[in-house]
């Protein structure tokens, strides 16, 4: 068992598979970000719209006030989990949001593939909300425990990086839900992985390169038809790649020698960008980047943090811990160093920085506009960034390591026991967080 464990794969599998059930069965059915709108979503795609008037009627995508309120009474377990709920017609059902969002792309609806299934088993077995939720849920997680795995498993280098990043609980409790961002998360996570294997490679087969061309051109293909828009943005990283499978290319970008400049140039157009879509509401933009910076990183109270490592608000001293283990993962000495191509890890790391001000542009016009949406200015409302468009580049990060030559000394055993030791901590705190909200009474879960 000792021997098993000593994997970074076998690892992952257990911690993750048992915190995963856990937090499938403890996450409230429709409280968590947009859980209302995948399930309806979903239920729509399936045929199998419940009439769920009769025990939930919001229609508000995040933060139900029923579930709430079924919670404080202690009847959420009743109403939720144990009532089963007749099938309506989808065309003619009276639920609130059933058809919002559903598009007729059937590539869109790619990354809902395993949630679909679970829902339509659950469906089957037992027609409640919860039932249903719960075993999508389990599909979703499956089959992100499965390929995070692989990729521990296959890929060729920071195999502890990447069980830092599957265990992760903002991770985590995204692929406990039936949301589709852990579908573009796992794209990240693949195409980093290929990356890394294809630079690691030997090139000089010709066989080899058509073997990675083509799965470089797969891998583009899905991210285009399924993934996010912002996490298309690795479409660039797999084109650059494939450059590099060209000797002559790959001469051509060690002679670069601008790559801070471009980085500087990016971040400059960027912010140029934001400026000029908020125009003259200069003081405006100030407050919406005060705050935006806020949302990504801590709450209203300052002794929280948000859901960038933790996936609920956690003590701040906890995302200091996190972050530092994050930079020695990153910069452990006796790794196997990626080829020197000077051009490449800074255009790589540049995605990274490329999708923050994607989100900071996004974030600017919201809050930076000012508009009263009733007679509120949007800096009073929760218009806030989601570190879920953020964690899917953090894999990109790792590239971060070919920019400079300071390396930390740790063993990789003790490195890795320090992973597994914080996540389980990390994870018992969601955990015991959520588990704390159902059976306290609804007691704050989010602050």
């Amino acid at each position: 068992m000792k021997n098993v464990l000593k994997k970074e794969e076998n690892i992952f599998l257990v911690i993750a598979l048992f915190f995963g059930v856990v937090l499938s069965i403890v996450q409230p059915v429709f409280l968590k970000q947009d859980s209302q709108f995948h399930f309806d979503s979903i239920s729509y795609m399936n045929d199998t719209v419940l009439d769920r008037l009769k025990v939930d009627n919001s229609t508000k995508t995040y933060g139900n006030e029923n579930e709430l309120i079924a919670i404080q009474n202690g009847t959420y377990f009743q109403n939720y989990y144990i009532q089963k709920l007749r099938h309506v017609d989808k065309e003619q059902s009276l639920t609130p949001i059933s058809r919002m969002g559903i598009t007729k792309n059937y590539f869109k609806q790619i990354p809902y593939t395993f949630s679909r299934m679970g829902m339509y088993l659950g469906f089957k077995l037992y027609p409640s909300l919860g039932v249903m939720t719960l075993l999508g849920r389990l599909m979703n997680l499956i089959f992100y425990v499965g390929v995070v795995f692989f990729v521990i498993k296959k890929v060729k280098a920071y195999k502890l990086f990447f069980l830092f990043l599957g265990l992760l609980p903002s991770f985590l409790i995204q692929a406990c839900s039936l949301s589709y961002d852990s579908f573009s998360l796992l794209v990240a996570i693949v195409s980093i992985a290929l990356w890394i294997n294809i630079l690691l490679a030997d090139l000089t087969a010709f066989k080899t390169k058509v073997r990675c061309g083509f799965l470089l051109f797969g891998l583009s293909l899905v991210t285009y038809l399924s993934a996010k828009n912002n996490v298309q943005l690795l479409i660039a990283g797999n084109l650059l790649v494939f450059l590099v499978l060209a000797t002559r290319i790959k001469a051509f970008l060690n002679r670069m020698k601008f790559q801070i400049l471009l980085t500087t140039v990016i971040i400059i157009c960027g912010s140029l960008l934001a400026l000029t879509v908020t125009g003259t509401k200069g003081p405006l933009l100030i407050l919406g980047t005060v705050k935006f910076f806020n949302d990504l990183f801590f709450k209203s109270n300052p002794l929280y943090t948000t859901d960038l490592f933790s996936g609920i608000p956690m003590p701040i001293w906890l995302l200091f811990i996190e972050v530092i283990i994050f930079g020695v993962i990153l910069l452990q000495k006796n790794q196997l160093e990626l080829p020197k191509i000077k051009m490449v890890y800074p255009l790589l790391v540049g995605l990274f920085i490329a999708n923050f001000i994607v989100m900071y542009y996004h974030y600017a016009f919201l809050a930076g506009d000012g508009k009263d949406v009733d007679g509120f200015s949007l800096i009073e409302q929760n218009v806030t960034i989601s570190a879920r468009y953020v964690f899917p580049f953090l894999p990109v990060v790792i590239f971060s390591r070919q920019l400079t030559k300071v390396r930390i000394a740790i063993n990789s055993a003790k490195l890795r026991n320090i992973i597994a030791i914080m996540s389980v901590i990390m994870l018992l705190l969601v955990s015991a967080k959520m588990i704390w909200f159902l059976y306290g009474f609804g007691v704050d879960y989010y602050a």
